[in-house]
Formats: structure tokens, C-alpha cells, sequence
């Protein structure tokens, strides 16, 4: 299939999946949202892939997160954040090892999608950050992510505050596994998803089924919640914007 925002290629049983539009520091537009979560879901039918790679075009940007281009109408935030729990899901379904390579800025949305991964990584320059807040967005699902990586007082200084953490900072926090300098972030990244595919694809499979009853509902029940509260959050925007031009 061809693809416009994403890149998705195979070599020794593993795959990248590349988010492409460096330009735009690899923001998600509604396009990649739906060109990633179909990708994913050929991945699930593809018995040739053995590990996957998510990363971002580039050396500067994993993903800023949402598209500020596209901004949401309160009215579909509802349809918007459906969206975005058939992408979470799509790459959660997947039995295979996922491998989050988090080479520069990841925020927001983008963050999130990186979050997905079994195994997440980390340039040590790279800045990991929940921005939301300064949008005057909420994070749900983001929250509902990182639990089971970070302690909730990390959580909610990242959140409320807008901090970001260099790879180094995020992996002491339990975020990221691995951190690499600049200079062996490709190398290393190679050799970890060689590594993953490696492994007993029924081994992989079981583990990865264990650890989804460990999530349980946190996942659907945070995108049920966002669905209710985005759509508050979008026309409290709106309205704000009215006033101030006004």
C-alpha cells in the first residue's frame, strides 16, 4: 500500500514504521492517524514481521503531536478522539515486539503514540514532554499510558506543568528502557530490533496477552472519559478565541 505521512519498510523480520512529514516535525495529522493504524493493522495479518520499529523522520522529531493546522471542531472532538483510540488499539493488538525509538521531540499525541511500544528508547537529547496543558487540552489517555511506567507524582508534574525530560531524566523516571547517544542511537536501535525478532514469536505472543489482562479497561476507560471531556476542553477553546477577537 502506499502511503503519503508514513513510511512503513521490512528488512530480516523487522519493520519501520516512519512517521514523514519532517517538515511539520512529524505532527499528526488526521491522515497519519489513519495511515498508521491501517499500517498496523496489516502488520497484525503479516506472519514475515517479526518486531516493529516506530520512529520519526529526521534526527529533530519523533512527533510534536497534534497538527495544530487541523484544528478540532468541539463539535466532532468526539469523532477525533475515536480516531485516536483505533490507532492506540490497532498497535496494542499487535502480537509482535514493538519498539518505540524516540529520536528527538516527541509531545502530546506524539508522545502517546510512542508510549504504545513494549519497549521504548530514547536519544539522550531527545525532550519528552506532555504540552497539552499549555494548549489548554487535557491528558487523558496519555495519563492512562504512562501509569504503569511512572510514579502518578511524575505524571502529574509532567502533566500540569508542561516539564519536559531529556532521555536521560525519562529513563531514570521508568519511561524509557534504554538511552543512547546521538552517535549510536541508529546502530543501537538496529540492534535491539534484530534482537526483539529474534525471540520465540509464541513466547512473545503469550507475554504480550499476560500484559494486556494487566491493563485491563485503564485504556478504553481513559478514551470513554476523553471522548466525554475533549469535547469540553475543544469549545472552552473555541469560546476563548471568540472573546479575544471580540
Amino acid at each position: 500500500m502506499q502511503y503519503q505521512t508514513i513510511s512503513l519498510t521490512h528488512l530480516d523480520g523487522v519493520a519501520t514504521l516512519r512517521l514523514e512529514r519532517p517538515e511539520q516535525a512529524n505532527a499528526m495529522n488526521r491522515q497519519l492517524r489513519l495511515e498508521m493504524t491501517q499500517a498496523a493493522r496489516a502488520l497484525k495479518d503479516d506472519p514475515s514481521v517479526r518486531a516493529l520499529i516506530i520512529t520519526g523522520a529526521g534526527t529533530q522529531d519523533f512527533s510534536s503531536g497534534q497538527d495544530t493546522s487541523e484544528p478540532v471542531d468541539p463539535l466532532r472532538a468526539d469523532e477525533w478522539m475515536a480516531e485516536w483510540g483505533a490507532l492506540y488499539e490497532s498497535v496494542l493488538a499487535l502480537d509482535i515486539p514493538t519498539l518505540s525509538a524516540i529520536n528527538g521531540f516527541a509531545a502530546g499525541g506524539g508522545l502517546q503514540v510512542a508510549l504504545l511500544a513494549d519497549v521504548r528508547v530514547a536519544a539522550a537529547d531527545a525532550r519528552i514532554v506532555f504540552n497539552e496543558i499549555n494548549k489548554g487540552i487535557p491528558t487523558i489517555t496519555g495519563a492512562a499510558l504512562m501509569v504503569p511506567m511512572a510514579s502518578m507524582s511524575v505524571i502529574q508534574d509532567m502533566v500540569l506543568s508542561g516539564r519536559a525530560m531529556d532521555g536521560r531524566e525519562a529513563c531514570a523516571a521508568g519511561i524509557v528502557s534504554r538511552v543512547y547517544e546521538r552517535e549510536a542511537f541508529l546502530p543501537g536501535i538496529a540492534a535491539l530490533g534484530a534482537t526483539l525478532a529474534s525471540m520465540s514469536p509464541v513466547a512473545v505472543r503469550l507475554n504480550k496477552d499476560y500484559w494486556r489482562t494487566l491493563r485491563g479497561n485503564s485504556l478504553a476507560e481513559a478514551i470513554a472519559f476523553g471522548r466525554k471531556a475533549h469535547p469540553v476542553a475543544f469549545a472552552a477553546l473555541a469560546a476563548a478565541k471568540k472573546l479575544q477577537s471580540a
